[in-house]
């Protein structure tokens, strides 16, 4: 029988009721007013979810049904009840309290409820209202509210609308809160559910606080800890309001993120601010995208001191697109290391920003390095595909030598402070290049000419540093009008190559240079037009070994350098530090003089505190030998080179091509012994400060004529016949157009600041007689002031000896009588002493007496 309106009839039938009820009255009217009342008390009692009505299991309580409605009244210790269209499930409920009416308003069924309590899980507290209107005729609403107490953040998956939500954000909401206390929460929904219902016509927004939450807002960035603030959720788009956290070792102060539908995706922003400390880069280099942006220089940087970071983060949930990045940081008085070069910037100061989009600000950083203040700028390539980091300032050399493992007080000849330009460029594809630009003003470079410069001069130098992709770096340097070399430096190996070194008016192109290391040395081989062989530096205490097959020097045109006082002589050498030089011994199988040979060499350098020792001296150059020792001292407070040694072989022409002068002698036999030492370094011999001792011996040669040797060689020419035998208006047949011939020399001579005195005397042999010189000569000046005896046999030459005493013809025929008579007294010996004054170019011979040895 048909004992209910045909709508509550299609009710039962959609709603499907399930259970009992007990204590069950009907009241049926007795009239044909259709109305009735039925009360019950439900027990078990279930419900389907029908057209956004809630589905519930379980329920106990009481039912009142008549014509126009009804209610129930829900008092349960356990139910289930659930949102199918909204929700993702049912929700296992306990001390449920709740009443639900309905009323049937014309075309309208309306079901409602406003004071829905339970408890959720273990202490959560959930209230709840809704109000739904079906219209037969019309539109179906829903609206709905649901309220949480003492949540926790497992509870979002259950109460996050799924079914109204983008499934990426239901995605990112359930996954990105890992743990969250929320003391209280809201979910509102409002708007049109029939299956007509245009897209996006339900509305819905959630707000809940959360405080000790963790947020994982991205996997590529740190989880944010500790938090606290409210989360807003409206129509699709949620913001949350962080009032306070940790991230990555960072204090976050107020901020917020924000997930929001752009077009076919969502976008999540973050933004955010912190004070940071220094330590706190290494775990964002490690754990971030940051490492990936700075590269591996960048994951090796330091920081010390406080900062204060402002970030904007634009991530897509559902596409590899890149970040979009906005932040700016601030520092005060940070301190900034690059431990890998051993580079450090402090009192770091100024406000960087960077934005994805439009690179870094124009702003520059303020710091100190090396002790130097500096200007730092960073600027995006143009093809936004690499960053440029400028640095402009000055930097003492000092700081710059103290940095490497020379000894304090060794200064490498450099003086003074340079501007500079030092530019990096950091590319994610290519490693990134350091360009070192200056022009050298304020730096002087007390090195041998041509590479030495003024302190006011300018000479360009650009270097550019490029790390290897596998390891180590390249390294190019162009010293404008003096040096081109390219270098690659790996673990264990060197290479070089000297592209260009120019020298005055010479250049030395194309050298390289390889060194390789084993357990027990370094092995560096070098090769050049100038050069070729190899050096080997043990990693132990022995001497270091440099054996070249050949080595090709040219000498300087440019002047000796002036002396230097004593005082600065001795500091000169004390910088150079010697005593930290290691044991070297050298072998030149061929060494070659401005484009002549010099014979072959060995040696060994022996450096300790106060000298270099340049010890087991061999020089064979073509029939000269020459052995001995140098000594490089400090003695009596003044820098001072001495040698000491043999030169023994044929002709002492010989040495002509290792003293760079024309040597005016040839001889069968030479035998020279010297023990001589000058003022400064080796390179800086000068006769002027020239002393000690020499002897001589030489045999069966000849003094050249018409020589113009320059320095102490000249001073053969006194015994020319150019100079002292024209002015005798003499003619012997043993002189020659060459010179003069003798059968020998020999002598000693003693030095002292350039003043030659011989020791006792110089004695010339030769077929027609002898000469025998004494006195001395000053070589600075080139004066001389000597006396020279020359002895002849009689009998050979009695014109001669007439005309020695100024006498005529027949003087001379009564001499050649008297020696017929007398016999040897008279046929032994003529003689005649001279002195000889003036200059080495135009001396003065004036003949003093006859018959007299200069005894």
């Amino acid at each position: 029988m048909n004992l209910l309106p045909g709508r509550a009839e299609r009710a039962l039938e959609n709603y499907r009721p399930t259970g009992r009820l007990d204590r069950m009255m009907l009241k049926l009217p007795t009239d044909d007013s259709r109305g009735f009342e039925l009360t019950a008390a439900l027990n078990n009692v279930g419900v389907r979810a029908h057209d956004g009505a809630p589905g519930a299991s379980g329920l106990d309580g009481t039912l009142f049904v008549d014509r126009n409605g009804g209610f129930v009244r829900v008092s349960n210790d356990e139910l289930s009840l659930g949102f199918p269209d909204l929700f993702r499930g049912f929700w296992s409920l306990r001390d449920v309290r709740a009443g639900v009416a309905w009323r049937f308003e014309g075309g309208v069924t309306r079901v409602y409820a406003d004071d829905i309590g339970m408890v959720y899980g273990a202490n959560t507290r959930l209230t709840g209202a809704f109000d739904l209107r079906m219209d037969q005729g019309g539109e179906d609403n829903l609206g709905l509210k649901v309220g949480v107490r003492d949540g926790t953040a497992d509870m979002l998956a259950d109460f996050v609308p799924v079914k109204v939500v983008d499934p990426d954000l239901y995605q990112w909401l359930t996954t990105a809160i890992t743990k969250a206390d929320i003391p209280s929460g809201e979910f509102y929904g409002h708007g049109q559910i029939d299956r007509d219902a245009p897209e996006n016509s339900f509305s819905s927004s959630m707000v809940y606080r959360f405080e000790e939450a963790s947020i994982r807002y991205d996997e590529r960035w740190p989880e944010v800890a500790d938090a606290s603030g409210e989360v807003f959720i409206q129509d699709g788009r949620t913001r949350v309001d962080i009032r306070s956290g940790r991230t990555g070792g960072l204090e976050l102060e107020p901020g917020e993120v924000r997930v929001v539908p752009e077009g076919e995706g969502i976008q999540l922003y973050v933004d955010a601010s912190a004070p940071v400390p220094g330590s706190a880069l290494a775990f964002w280099m490690d754990n971030s995208p940051l490492g990936e942006l700075a590269g591996e220089a960048g994951r090796s940087i330091t920081l010390d001191g406080d900062f204060h970071l402002d970030l904007g983060l634009g991530l897509p949930l559902v596409s590899d697109a890149p970040p979009t990045i906005k932040a700016s940081v601030r520092a005060d008085s940070g301190t900034l290391t690059y431990p890998e070069a051993d580079l450090q910037w402090t009192q770091v100061n100024g406000e960087l920003g960077f934005s994805s989009d439009e690179g870094f600000s124009e702003n520059p950083l303020q710091a100190h390095f090396m002790g130097a203040p500096v200007t730092v700028l960073m600027r995006r390539s143009e093809n936004a595909q690499s960053l440029n980091i400028r640095q402009y300032g000055r930097l003492d050399v000092r700081q710059l030598l103290d940095r490497t493992e020379l000894p304090d007080s060794m200064d490498m000849g450099l003086s003074g402070d340079i501007g500079y330009q030092a530019t990096l460029d950091v590319s994610p594809d290519t490693a990134s290049a350091v360009t070192l630009y200056s022009d050298l003003a304020g730096l002087s470079v007390d090195w041998p000419d041509p590479l030495a410069k003024g302190i006011d001069d300018e000479a360009p130098l650009r270097v550019t540093v490029t790390p290897r992709q596998e390891s180590g770096v390249d390294l190019s340097v162009d010293w404008q009008d003096r040096a081109n070399l390219d270098m690659t430096w790996q673990a264990g190996m060197v290479d070089i190559a000297l592209n260009e070194l120019v020298l005055g008016d010479r250049q030395l192109t194309n050298m390289t240079v390889s060194a390789r290391q084993s357990d027990s040395e370094w092995l560096v081989t070098a090769d050049s037009e100038w050069t070729s062989g190899r050096v080997v530096w043990p990693r132990d205490d022995q001497p270091v070994s440099v054996d070249l097959e050949r080595l090709t020097l040219y000498r300087s045109d440019s002047e000796t350098d002036e002396g230097q006082e004593s005082e600065r002589q001795a500091q000169t050498f004390r910088d150079l530090e010697i005593s930290n030089w290691p044991d070297v011994n050298v072998r030149i199988a061929d060494l070659n003089m401005d484009g002549e040979s010099a014979g072959s060499w060995s040696f060994q350098l022996r450096p300790d505190a106060a000298q270099l020792r340049v010890q087991d001296i061999v020089g064979a150059l073509k029939s000269l030998t020459l052995t001995g020792e140098l000594d490089w001292s400090i003695a009596t407070g003044r820098e001072v080179t001495r040698f000491t040694g043999d030169i023994n072989g044929n002709s002492l022409a010989d040495l002509g091509t290792l003293v760079g002068a024309e040597i005016p002698f040839r001889s069968k036999n030479t035998a020279v012994k010297l023990d001589i030492d000058w003022p400064g370094r080796p390179d800086q011999f000068d006769v002027s400060g020239l002393s000690g001792s020499v002897s001589v011996r030489f045999d069966d040669g000849v003094i050249l004529e018409g020589n113009n040797t320059a320095q102490l060689f000249r001073v053969f020419n006194l015994l020319n016949a150019d100079t002292l035998w024209r002015r005798l208006k003499l003619d012997f047949s043993d002189l020659y157009e060459a010179g003069v011939a003798f059968d020998a020399i020999s002598g000693k001579a003693s030095m002292i600041n350039g003043l030659l005195t011989l020791d006792p005397e110089l004695q010339v042999v030769g077929p027609s007689g002898a000469f025998k010189l004494t006195g001395t000569s000053n070589m600075v000046e080139e004066t001389l002031d000597m006396s020279m005896v020359v002895v002849l046999p009689l009998t050979q030459n009695l014109p001669l000896a007439a005309l020695l005493m100024g006498a005529g013809a027949p003087i001379g025929g009564a001499l050649f009588v008297l020696d017929k008579v007398l016999g040897d007294p008279l046929s032994k010996l003529t003689s005649a002493t001279y002195s000889v004054s003036g200059s080495w170019d135009e001396p003065d011979v004036r003949l003093r007496r006859v018959f007299d040895t200069g005894n």
